[in-house]
């Protein structure tokens, strides 16, 4: 049986708490090695800051800790928010990154993995997570990936064990963009038949 053993970060929208809450609730908390942001919006000095270098080192040190993956929640209107995006910027520096000071040369980021919820009625995906699933002349492979809601522990454990891999493997698939969300877009369902999950 596959054991969990990734410490994570859970990135999400806070309108589908209940659906996150039963996710944690599903897989035992990660084995206990989940962790969160508390607060329902991010601080003041973060999302309101237009400084690339500062929001990514704050969020760091105050959320992301010593997590090595990044775990999208992806609900219907996940891909609007401006904090899951500076989230996602913060996941996803390293050392190559334009940012990166020099004492963080070696630093890898954290791997990115999406699954979508329940109630994900194929609205879009967050932009910084989907460019990291773009990879053009590269065949199928990309630096993250998203899968359906796991329907066991072991299906979730070998996904997160690949994003862990992606640090080292895929490092140079990694996309991550200087422009920032100024502010949270309009979520907006989907036309009838329309399907916006994934790209060719």
């Amino acid at each position: 049986m596959a054991e969990i053993t990734q410490k994570t970060y859970l990135c999400y929208h806070r309108d589908d708490q209940e659906h996150v809450d039963k996710f944690l609730q599903d897989f035992d908390n990660l084995n206990g090695l989940a962790l969160w942001r508390e607060e329902a919006e991010l601080p003041e000095d973060i999302l309101h800051n237009n400084d690339k270098h500062d929001v990514i080192h704050k969020i760091r040190d105050r959320y992301l800790e010593d997590s090595i993956v990044t775990l999208v929640l992806i609900g219907p209107c996940t891909y609007t928010r401006r904090s899951v995006d500076r989230e996602l910027m913060a996941s996803l520096h390293h050392g190559g990154d334009e940012m990166a000071d020099a004492d963080e040369a070696e630093g890898l980021p954290n791997g990115l993995l999406g699954v979508m919820l329940p109630n994900y009625d194929n609205a879009g995906f967050p932009d910084r997570l989907d460019e990291n699933l773009q990879v053009p002349d590269r065949g199928t492979q990309a630096y993250a990936n998203v899968i359906q809601y796991p329907e066991n522990k072991d299906d979730l454990a070998a996904a997160l064990a690949d994003a862990e891999r992606a640090r080292s493997e895929r490092l140079d698939l990694v996309h991550n963009t200087p422009q920032m969300f100024s502010e949270d877009r309009a979520c907006i369902p989907p036309e009838p038949g329309e399907q916006f999950a994934t790209k060719e």
